[in-house]
């Protein structure tokens, strides 16, 4: 049975399928909130692994409400995310302070899942997710560690397929980690920034138990210099002493040979100088508050839909607030950054609210462009008015447009 968006209306369950969201999964409602629901061909043991899974809690875990049968289909009904990186990298890499901000949490929810004897086992950007404000892991394909897979072989599983470890999840979270910053899922992890290579390089080591742990990871990003211990054993180097003891004795029996081997782990080789574009101003210069720092919980991946226009957007007055970005942030973009920022005007002209409508895949530059949102003013007119406010920013300056979009 094959699960297709033509089911579209259908009920499951009691649950209404509302509208197709991809793969086998459905837009449905529960307790009166957007919900996921996920449907597959009846299978006990998938629906006793769900039942598991209803028991976890976890902030950056996918949480999943409730699951069962329905005649011939097993389901799964869970949290509903509104993005997921998969959206975001045809059209762009995550930045080094995205990326930064993106492995705290899905380090935080591995180490969780390992520590209860479980594997994600499904690792990959389409199921790195956004829910509300929170970056969170898919958590409808939990395995057992020491179970074998079974499921087809996947491009971010590891070589070592024979059984489900908390190793398996660490290579594909290296594979994710090339493919965020580049595009793509091959190449050598020495090519990116630090301190990625370096955790890429030890998630892809080719033997399981030289892979960093997801703890020793979040210590690593914690601390940086130096690297975490590897689980490898240190190099046995005799003193000086003992060599001459065992010198005099190789004599006395005859020759005896005594070799000393050493065990060295590779260092990542050092990342590429990335060479910024010098920013240029957006408004008149304002320092920000001395305690101010770039958000370090960065959680949407950049949706796709705005309001609709009613007429052509236009370049906004010079004159309007711009957002303030601080030139470490603007230096890690690649390409552009877009934000839409929707804002409710009364009729004198003033902004009475305002919320973000398109989000930029970072925390940091949706705020400095809401805060910059709320303080710009319009014509008046005769009645309450909707705009649409775009911010796009680039590595050398900030772009802004605006769209009135009713009345």
């Amino acid at each position: 049975m094959e699960m297709q968006k033509d089911w579209k209306g259908r009920t499951v369950a009691g649950f209404v399928l509302e509208r197709y969201l991809g793969g086998s999964v459905y837009l449905t409602s529960y307790e009166s909130q957007p919900a996921a629901i996920k449907l597959i061909p009846r299978n006990p043991e998938q629906e006793l692994r769900w039942a598991e899974a209803v028991e976890l809690s976890h902030p950056n875990l996918i949480s999943i409400f409730l699951s069962g049968e329905d005649g011939d289909v097993s389901y799964c009904v869970m949290e509903f995310a509104d993005e997921n990186l998969a959206q975001v990298l045809p059209e762009r890499p995550l930045s080094a302070v995205e990326t930064r901000d993106m492995l705290p949490p899905a380090l935080a929810a591995l180490d969780y899942l390992h520590k209860k004897g479980l594997v994600h086992s499904n690792l990959k950007p389409s199921n790195v997710m956004a829910a509300g404000d929170r970056l969170k892991l898919s958590s409808d394909r939990l395995r057992r560690a020491g179970d074998p897979p079974d499921f087809a072989a996947g491009p971010y599983d590891p070589p070592d397929r024979a059984t489900l470890s908390p190793a398996w999840d660490v290579w594909s979270l290296g594979i994710v980690l090339i493919e965020v910053l580049t595009q793509r899922r091959q190449g050598p992890p020495s090519n990116l920034p630090q301190p990625f290579a370096s955790i890429a390089h030890r998630c892809l080591q080719p033997k399981t138990q030289d892979r960093w742990t997801a703890a020793e990871m979040s210590a690593y990003l914690a601390d940086p210099d130096p690297e975490p211990e590897t689980r490898r054993p240190r190099p046995f180097t005799v003193p000086p002493a003992v060599w001459g003891f065992l010198a005099l004795a190789a004599v006395l029996v005859g020759g005896v040979i005594w070799k000393r081997t050493e065990t060295t782990t590779p260092a990542p080789a050092p990342a590429p100088v990335v060479r910024s574009a010098q920013p240029v101003p957006d408004a008149p210069a304002q320092a920000p508050p001395a305690d101010e720092k770039p958000s370090r919980k960065s959680k949407k991946t950049g949706a796709k839909t705005t309001a609709p226009a009613q007429e052509p957007a236009a370049a906004a007055n010079a004159s309007q607030p711009m957002p303030n970005i601080l030139p470490e942030a603007r230096s890690g973009i690649r390409g552009r950054v877009r934000v839409s920022v929707k804002v409710d005007v009364d009729p004198s002209g003033a902004v009475t609210n305002a919320a973000v409508a398109q989000h930029s895949g970072s925390k940091y530059f949706d705020a400095r462009s809401l805060e910059a949102a709320r303080q710009w003013t319009f014509a008046p007119g005769a009645a309450p008015q909707q705009w649409i406010v775009q911010f796009e920013f680039l590595p050398s300056g900030t772009k802004a447009t605006q769209r009135r979009v009713s009345p």
